[in-house]
């Protein structure tokens, strides 16, 4: 038992016991707490005071979060007004991915030449205005491919054909197909144009080719389609249709896939190009679609898929929307979580308040700020990333308070800044290592990456901020004012409303408690009471002493822990001297120590009788020294976890199995290839993937499909985009023309003529290196260099006499051979001024010798001459003139390269052979024509965006792991647990990389998005146990491991829990780069938890840092400046170090 008795300066206090179990008197001097004190006293007995904010929130709780909440609330206000006002807040573009290359040339080259004709007094080679082609959607506008598979059967069987007649039939009966199809005259009559499919052969289409296609009940199959393949006027029709696997002989065809191509054309009447192609657009997904989900759904014979690119499109931007409400399960679970955690609907509602909070004031940062004009697809889901990161850090803080509560202090501030001091740090390096990570994507060239990389930086920046000034003030309200209820809109799992508080315990928080409830009249420890008597436990402002107290005086107290040699209840020491509640392994009696000694010890659960300190009884007197458990997790890490990572045999076979993992890993990384398509959408399972699959890897290439043009260009300079906003998405720049550009003077002439005749006469070496395509037919090289073919024709359509047709033409040539044709030309208009030379055959040979006919030549070169009307410019017919200035040409030259399944590794060294061709030809011609470049349509520029996205990417990961390593070190100040935390991290690192070729993925667009997240989000929990390791009061490695996993295991796993549960939401996307996002979110987290409880963990008990080891801040002292150290031979005296 024990007595206490009061005096006017202290308390006697009798019934301390020795290790012999003998009592002893000790006298206590009494301690004012008060709640503005600076000073208090920490675990090492060292005075700390609390942070200045943390003393404001402590004496005005509620008005230090009203100010907080304030700010949060104008952010919200903010984006509301601005919103309802009109002001493109989140300029949202989810239809286009931004994945520019403005620095370099292609893009510029190919915006160029796609404008080409946007200059004014451009001049139109009109053939006829009665054309033996329609006025009105002669051309492509639109087409909308659809795909028939069989499961291992024959798709050219009989019955599949009337399917697929059936299906064709009806997709021409579609609503207003009749004002939208592709249109052909047939017999002077305007009509629609008829799929593109094998039915053609059969429904008399080219019946006057050959009788055999006229077979419209499919009786003979095996001949039509046979005649087909070898008929030259059929060959290239039938090609399309054709499956790359696949037998055609006289008695059989097979084939297990075809496919059809309905057209719809362009230009329509009334309206302008934009608008006709809105209309398709709405045509498409209005009207078509539906019919053709209607068949997709229906069909059964076999797999019916179709494609169009705006049609996908469209349902993107829906399916979009659907994906991204799978935020709001993430949001839940985590709020489910966090409720579970923190056992507050206060405390969670408002955290989760905090991290949406940032998301919208991060936004006005980006937006207002920065001036950023792009809000995309990337910048949505970084919703998705800020309530992993965010949750991982109020769980930390809210982990870190909630660890006070087994301590003392003075007061309120002084807990709030302990807590401070063990999270706050921990926090903001992860959100530096992480924010640093995000912003090594700002480096990019590329609009997509970049602004994403930027945006999400200081998203984690904002949260960070938040959960140090908000939060602290939402935790400390509840702690004032709520936590003592157990009522359902602020507590869970609140058993106590009892109004006396508990010896050394902060009401309802988990600290041990001494005493034991009772209604007798005896003094009772813990409880309130208005008696003059002392209490213990009690915070007051009295001047008479109180028990379990911590004071700054030297005597013993209940419950504190100190420095002094004597023994203390409940405090772990390194000394030799008994200690009360510490583990040892001396011999003599210890108390709070398990033992099998027989006799009576302090704080230890035995069946004897004697009466002991600590233990659950149901007798009247108080008992010191009784604990409440910490939370199950706790003990598990601290504990059971503890013993596996630091077992003297399991250590080495953890560290056997994570090396082993990372070799098998980075084997698979070293395994991942580009991507050789172009930017995919959704999952492969969904209809719009397997159609796009089949098209790409089904079927034997043919003209039809998109195979890479290379352009050859004189007269235009690279599209000047200076006047474009930097993070603008659709800004097209200005059209710039070369001033220097005459392809009219005879050595210009030669020139292009010497071009023209090397690529004709190239080799099948050359042919194969440049890529060039041969026709299927003629076996000819499918190039457009008009020098031949313009000369060729005046030959045989000229009756020369003594006239020169071959070029160069000078105004000799020029004059005569007008002179010879008066009725098209007017010599009065002429004389020898005239230096545009070149235009007068190639008008005449383009106009059929002003025939005014639908040639072939016209058709492949009339795009490839650009006229600007001069002065010598005449009307030759009502709808074309002569003697116009070339503003620019063209030579067209048609690869074997198919842009959709081409990579950048692939593609890349034929861009620069042709590059290197064209500089070489550029330098043998006349300055009027060496301004000239080589360019295509979208492809040179794709294949670079990718190689930029893949450069960037191990960019991001090399700049994220570089600036982990200082900052670690820094902020551990300790160079041996940085590099051993970025070591560990550059193996999630390469874990994660490594699932992209086990994922079946390449690395493309999304891949390459992806990855620069990787180190962002793996930095988190290798970091706070970092942090932990360094914050450790004790010295050798074993007990640094037991307390690093004592305070921050809980917190990281609560944190991974919660992200993982948001990525786990993700798994169920439709859209490919949410399903890759989740992925790669969900592996990067796993990984980086597994490591850290782990690989990480356990390296620290093997080679973490002892005592001073690799501290920087000693070498610093030791080696780099002068420090007085003790001299032991002159007794103490002290000397300078070097």
């Amino acid at each position: 038992m024990t007595s206490v008795f009061p005096l006017d300066y202290g308390i006697f206090r009798a019934g301390k016991y020795d290790v012999n179990g003998n009592a002893h008197n000790e006298f206590v001097w009494p301690v004012k707490h008060n709640n503005d004190k600076d000073g208090s006293t920490s675990e090492d007995g060292k005075t700390s005071k609390p942070f200045f904010f943390c003393k404001l929130v402590a004496r005005y709780p509620l008005w230090s979060f009203f100010l907080m909440l304030c700010g949060h609330l104008l952010m919200t206000v903010t984006t509301g007004i601005l919103v309802a006002s009109g002001y493109d807040l989140f300029p949202t573009n989810f239809e286009t991915l931004p994945l520019q290359l403005r620095d370099q040339p292609w893009l510029k080259r190919d915006l160029a030449f796609r404008y080409r004709n946007s200059y004014r007094g451009w001049v139109r080679r009109i053939l006829s205005r009665s054309s033996s082609f329609p006025k009105y959607r002669y051309r492509l506008g639109e087409s909308v491919e659809m795909i028939y598979e069989t499961r291992g059967g024959n798709i050219f069987d009989k019955n599949h054909l009337v399917k697929i007649k059936e299906i064709e039939d009806g997709m021409q009966q579609v609503r207003d197909f009749d004002r939208y199809c592709q249109m052909e005259k047939v017999a002077g009559t305007d009509s629609c144009l008829k799929p593109i499919s094998a039915l053609r052969f059969f429904d008399g289409t080219y019946a006057a080719v050959d009788p055999v296609f006229s077979d419209p009940n499919f009786d003979n199959i095996p001949a039509v389609l046979y005649q087909a393949s070898i008929n030259n006027a059929t060959k290239s029709a039938f090609e399309y249709t054709l499956a790359l696997s696949h037998e055609v002989t006289p008695t059989l065809v097979s084939a297990q896939v075809t496919r059809s191509l309905v057209l719809l054309g362009m230009p329509i009447q009334g309206k302008s190009a934009s608008a006709a192609r809105e209309a398709l657009k709405e045509y498409l997904s209005g009207s078509m679609k539906p019919a053709l989900e209607a068949y997709r759904r229906s069909t059964s014979q076999f797999e019916f898929l179709y494609y169009n690119y705006n049609m996908m499109i469209a349902d993107v931007k829906d399916q979009a929307i659907l994906d991204l409400m799978l935020a709001i399960g993430s949001m839940l679970f985590i709020g489910a979580f966090m409720c579970y955690h923190t056992r507050s609907l206060w405390i969670t509602s408002f955290a989760i308040y905090s991290i949406l909070s940032s998301f919208m004031g991060t936004n006005l940062i980006y937006r207002i700020v920065l001036d950023y004009r792009y809000f995309g697809f990337f910048h949505v889901l970084a919703i998705f990333i800020i309530l992993g990161i965010g949750a991982d850090d109020l769980f930390v803080f809210y982990d870190a308070w909630r660890a006070t509560a087994f301590n003392t202090y003075p007061s309120l501030a002084h807990r709030l800044s302990d807590a401070y001091r063990k999270s706050a740090l921990s926090m903001l390096i992860t959100s530096l290592t992480t924010m640093f990570a995000f912003i090594a994507s700002a480096v990019s060239p590329i609009l997509a990456t970049k602004s994403f990389g930027v945006f999400s930086g200081i998203l984690v920046l904002v949260n960070y901020v938040s959960v140090i000034t908000f939060f602290p003030t939402v935790v400390v309200v509840y702690h004032t004012y709520f936590e003592k209820y157990s009522c359902c809109c602020c507590t869970f799992g609140k058993e106590t409303n009892q109004d006396e508080p508990q010896f050394g315990k902060e009401t309802n928080q988990d600290e041990p408690q001494f005493g034991k409830e009772t209604n007798q009249d005896e003094p009772q420890f813990g409880k309130e009471t208005n008696q003059d008597e002392p209490q213990f436990g009690k915070e007051t402002n009295q001047d008479e002493p109180q028990f379990g107290k911590e004071t700054n005086q030297d005597e013993p107290q209940f419950g504190k822990e100190t420095n002094q040699d004597e023994p203390q209840f409940g405090k772990e020491t390194n000394q030799d001297e008994p200690q009360f509640g510490k583990e040892t392994n001396q011999d003599e009696p210890q108390f709070g120590k398990e033992t099998n000694q027989d006799e009576p010890q302090f704080g230890k659960e035995t069946n004897q009788d004697e009466p002991q300190f600590g233990k659950e009884t149901n007798q009247d007197e108080p008992q010191f020294g009784k604990k409440k458990k910490k939370p199950l997790l706790l003990r598990y890490f601290r504990d059971y976890h503890f013993k596996i990572v630091t077992h003297k045999f399991a250590k080495w076979i953890i560290l056997s199995i994570f090396l082993t993992l990372v070799g098998f890993f980075g084997y698979q990384t070293s395994l991942i290839k580009a991507e050789n398509e172009q930017l995919q959408l959704y999952k492969k399972s969904h209809h719009y993937s397997k159609a796009i699959d089949r098209n790409l890897y089904s079927f034997v290439p043919n003209e039809v499909e998109r195979f890479i043009t290379l352009y050859l260009v004189w007269g235009l300079k690279e599209r000047d985009l200076g006047g474009c906003h930097f993070s603008a998405v659709k800004c097209e720049g200005t059209q710039v023309f070369d001033d220097q550009f005459d392809a009219s003077i005879p050595q210009a002439q030669l020139a292009l003529k010497a071009l023209c005749d090397e690529i004709y006469n190239f080799t099948k070496e050359d042919v194969a290196a440049y890529k060039i395509r041969r026709d299927t037919v003629t076996g000819e090289m499918e190039v457009a260099c008009f020098t031949r073919n313009m000369e060729a024709f005046l030959q045989t359509d000229v009756d020369a006499g003594s006239l020169t047709l071959d070029l160069p033409w000078n105004w000799s040539r020029t004059s005569a051979f007008m002179s010879a044709k008066p009725t098209n030309y007017s010599m009065t208009t002429f004389n020898s001024s005239f230096d545009r030379y070149l235009d007068i055959p190639l008008t005449y040979w383009l106009f059929d010798g002003f025939r005014m006919r639908l040639t072939d030549d016209y058709v492949k070169y009339n795009s490839l001459f650009g006229e600007v009307k001069d002065t010598f410019s005449q009307k030759t017919t009502p709808v074309s003139s002569v003697g116009n200035r070339i503003k620019f040409l063209a030579v067209q030259i048609n690869t074997t390269l198919i842009g959709q399944s081409l990579s950048y590794t692939d593609g890349l060294p034929v861009v620069k052979r042709w590059e290197d061709f064209m500089t070489r030809q550029l330098s043998k011609m006349p300055a009027s024509l060496q301004g000239g470049f080589q360019t295509t349509r979208v492809f040179w520029h794709w294949l670079y965006v990718q190689k930029a996205l893949a450069d960037n990417a191990v960019l991001g990961i090399a700049i994220g792991l570089s600036m982990a390593f200082p900052i670690l070190t820094l902020a551990t100040q300790n160079i041996i647990l940085g590099f051993l935390a970025t070591v560990s991290i550059g193996c999630v690192t390469v874990c994660v990389i490594g699932v992209v070729p086990l994922a079946g993925w390449k690395l493309g667009v999304l891949v390459s998005l992806n990855m620069c997240l990787v180190v962002g989000l793996a930095v988190d929990y290798i970091v706070h146990f970092a942090e932990g390791y360094h914050l450790s009061k004790s010295k050798d490695r074993k007990s640094r491991v037991r307390d690093t996993l004592e305070f921050m295991g809980v917190p990281v796993f609560s944190g991974a829990c919660t992200t993982l549960g948001a990525s786990f939401f993700m798994l169920f996307s439709e859209i490919q780069f949410f399903f890759q996002f989740g992925i790669f979110m969900f592996c990067t987290i796993g990984f980086s938890l597994l490591f850290s409880l782990g690989f990480f963990i356990t390296l620290l008990g093997v080679v973490g840092p002892t005592g001073d080891q690799g501290d920087i801040v000693v070498f610093f002292k030791r080696f780099c400046c002068k420090e007085q150290l003790p001299d032991p031979q002159a007794g103490g005296n002290k000397k300078e170090s070097t």
